[in-house]
């Protein structure tokens, strides 16, 4: 521990007041939670009938007395849902809560409810014995029903899950009421559990309710349709509505009844004491408000789907086809025979788990380099089953010619099976420049080189940074966590103009990177984010040959997403960066990341003293959107940026209109306020006689003229944006005015692509 406190002393020291280069510096900015394993698991397997089960020292019992009760319970589980699974599910049960938190099979992500993971995609459970036999084996039995009917919802393969996840977007007191109903042995037991829920949310609407009291009224509804109208009804209605896709007609179609009706069925039988029997003919709801009144005035072709009316005859047709599947399940149940298997417990001898290599995921993104302009991103890893150790490689590559004088590439090795992790990486950027014109010219502003925006130049030259690097990652928690990166750096400056003296200028450096990172959100099933993540960085860049090429960075970037109420949420950021030492580098401000239609600001302003090396460029920092102005509008050794947005989330305001497409489910509104400014050296925006008020014009005359004027220093800019996915890929399009020294300017047209902040 002494050593570790004086490494990180040590490097505080050599990182003093400084910005790493960041090309990407919001959109791919890496924060992410920790795993803190202080142990690691020598996983042991074995299978029964119909699941897979892994265990450690010390669980070997308690998943022997799971995987009898899992066995004994998997005739009622699937006579309930009718259906029987593909594959068996993998199940890793966990000696205690926090065994299971400190595993990296859950993700940065992830969340784990009531000591449990369900990975539908990969029909796995992970779960923790918390010291109780009992509530452990009943929780078995509701993940392992929600495990089928997600399958049964999503479907077997890989085109009917995308599909059915496109246009399917069930409530949740839908799929977890079910998951709970079958856990029970006895649902009527609970009778008095659910008038208390019920009665507790009359006011609200069915759809919107979530957690504890979605899961006892969607259990109280299943256990009434199967009091009412029998057990064979829950997996007609389940299997209607993989077909059709809404939950509310399905149980119309096969109760035979409108909606309304049957909810103030339900309510009546619990809140009234009404008998099956005797509920009443009436249709006006007293509990949970109900759909709206059915829609008489459709247009030709379409169909009111909140009240929808099935041809009674093909209504009988399926209810005879789909209860034979039930019935049958339900006759294996009685006689206690398993679906997949005889329902012997038998258990197979226990073996070494084989923790396979497999591919994780294959990621393409449409790019817009600050510097390069548009390209394609492509992205792929590897990792073992149990995710400890992780291969990936990441690219962008410009299509242009010559094609390989444009592109970055990375391979990423990362070890994370103890507390403190590693990772190792070597990356390798190349920039060509055959020609400067208007879209390019303000890279060289800074470099005392002003473009004319009639006549382009020619430059022919290749610009590549090789870095390699290391690094330590101690977690102070799963929140808080310490990198540490010695890195090794290589630019260089390739001149192949055939009308000069071919040549290369090279700069290495050893820059060590300490960052502090601070990440506690919380990404919700529909992919909102909640919670703080911030990081601060600090780089030191040591010049191997030549001192006066030395600089040190230092980089702020705190993210706060407040949910306001549901479908509204408040988003803010602030991103502070500075640049010293004999060579500062720049960040340019302006415009918007990942911008389509870009326009770069035109000037014949320059630095007073620009340091005019082309390998500056590689070094350049972009740290994020500043809308209503054009891209690199301000730039200096030194930003201040501030970014709120007011987000609108369509799929949560309106859930039922957003089942129909992935445009509409991705549809966000979007009021935002940007706010930013970058200088000079030490004086900041605050002090009068800041570089922002020293302008230095006359680059194409005799003269050199610098003028001072003293005004507000920031910029800002306002208005509104949509946001939605087209393809796969996620479009923003905002209109902005800009406010620059107390004036509006002309509103602007922002089109972009990738993800907010």
């Amino acid at each position: 521990m002494i050593r570790l406190l004086s490494l990180i002393f040590v490097c505080f020291l050599v990182a003093e007041p400084v910005l790493a280069q960041r090309y990407y510096g919001v959109s791919k900015e890496e924060f992410g939670k920790s795993k803190i394993q202080n142990k690691e698991f020598q996983w042991r397997t074995f299978s029964s009938a119909n699941f897979a089960y892994n265990f450690y020292r010390g669980g070997e019992q308690i998943t022997r007395n799971a995987a009898a009760f899992l066995e004994k319970s998997y005739p009622r589980i699937t006579g309930i849902l009718g259906y029987i699974p593909y594959e068996p599910v993998t199940i890793f049960v966990f000696n205690s809560p926090a065994d299971l938190n400190s595993t990296n099979l859950i993700g940065d992500r992830a969340h784990v409810e009531n000591g449990t993971l369900l990975d539908g995609r990969h029909s796995r459970i992970l779960t923790a014995y918390d010291k109780n036999d009992s509530l452990f084996h009943k929780q078995l039995v509701s993940n392992v029903s929600a495990i089928y009917v997600y399958d049964m919802l999503y479907g077997g393969n890989v085109r009917e899950s995308l599909e059915s996840q496109i246009l399917l977007n069930l409530p949740e007191w839908f799929t977890a009421g079910i998951a709970a109903y079958v856990a029970e042995e006895d649902n009527s037991s609970r009778f008095d559990t659910f008038k208390t829920a019920i009665s507790a949310v009359q006011s609200q609407r069915l759809k919107n309710l979530k957690g504890d009291e979605a899961r006892l009224v969607g259990q109280s509804i299943w256990n009434y349709i199967a009091l009412k109208y029998g057990k064979d009804n829950i997996s007609n209605i389940l299997n209607l509505t993989r077909i059709i896709h809404n939950e509310q007609s399905s149980i119309t179609s096969t109760l035979g009844i409108s909606f309304s009706k049957f909810m103030k069925d339900w309510t009546d039988f619990y809140l009234a004491g009404v008998p099956l029997h005797e509920a009443p003919r009436e249709t006006v709801p007293v509990a949970v408000r109900p759909l709206p009144k059915r829609i008489t005035n459709l247009a030709p072709g379409e169909v009111d789907t909140d009240d929808y009316q099935f041809d009674e005859a093909n209504v009988r047709r399926y209810r005879k086809s789909t209860s034979t599947t039930a019935a049958t399940a339900n006759s294996r149940e009685n006689k206690g025979v398993s679906p997949g298997g005889t329902g012997d417990p038998r258990l197979s001898s226990i073996k070494l788990f084989k923790n396979f290599l497999v591919s994780n995921d294959r990621k393409i993104d449409v790019l817009v380099d600050p510097v390069r302009q548009f390209g394609l991103g492509y992205a792929i890893s590897f990792h073992d089953l149990l995710q400890n150790n992780v291969f990936s490689f990441n690219s962008f590559i410009r299509p242009s010619t010559p094609l390989f004088k444009n592109f970055d590439y990375g391979l990423t090795y990362g070890h994370y099976s103890r507390k403190i992790d590693y990772v190792f990486k070597y990356e390798k950027r190349s920039v060509n420049l055959e020609t400067i014109d208007s879209r390019d010219a303000f890279l060289f502003r800074p470099l005392n080189h002003v473009v004319s925006r009639d006549q382009p130049e020619y430059l022919m030259r290749r610009l590549v940074q090789q870095r390699i690097s290391a690094t330590i990652i101690y977690p102070f928690s799963t929140r808080l966590k310490l990198e540490i990166t010695p890195a090794v750096v290589k630019n260089q400056d390739m001149n192949y103009d055939l009308t000069s003296t071919k040549s290369i200028s090279s700069d290495f450096y050893f820059a060590p990177n300490l960052s502090l990172v601070f990440d506690n959100t919380r990404v919700s099933a529909l992919g909102v984010e909640t919670g703080t993540k911030a990081k601060v960085s600090f780089d030191r860049y040591f010049h191997t040959s030549n001192t006066l090429r030395s600089f040190k960075n230092t980089y702020f970037d705190v993210r706060h997403y407040q949910r306001i109420f549901r479908g509204l949420q408040l988003a803010g950021r602030l991103s502070y960066g500075t640049s010293r030492g004999n060579a500062p580098k720049y960040s340019f401000i302006g415009g918007v990341e990942n911008s389509v239609n870009r326009s770069t600001y035109q000037t014949d302003e320059i630095v007073n003293g620009g340091d005019p090396d082309n390998k500056n460029i590689l070094l350049y920092n972009f740290p994020g959107t500043l809308r209503g102005f054009d891209f690199g509008r301000l730039y200096g050794n030194n930003h201040l940026l501030g970014n709120v947005e007011l987000r609108s989330y369509l799929v949560e305001i309106l859930p039922q209109m957003a089942l129909s497409s992935s445009f509409l489910r991705n549809m966000q509104i979007v009021g935002f306020y940007d706010i930013g400014t970058a200088w000079m050296g030490s004086k900041g925006p605050f002090n009068r006689q800041n570089s922002l008020n020293t302008i230095i014009t006359g680059q194409n005359s005799p003269f050199l003229i610098e003028v001072t004027n003293f005004k507000n220093p920031f910029l800002s800019g306002f208005g509104a944006g949509l946001r939605t996915s087209i393809l796969g890929i996620f479009i923003r399009a905002d209109y902005a005015y800009g406010f620059e020294d107390g004036s509006v300017t002309s509103p602007k047209f922002h089109l972009s692509v990738g993800r907010d902040f």
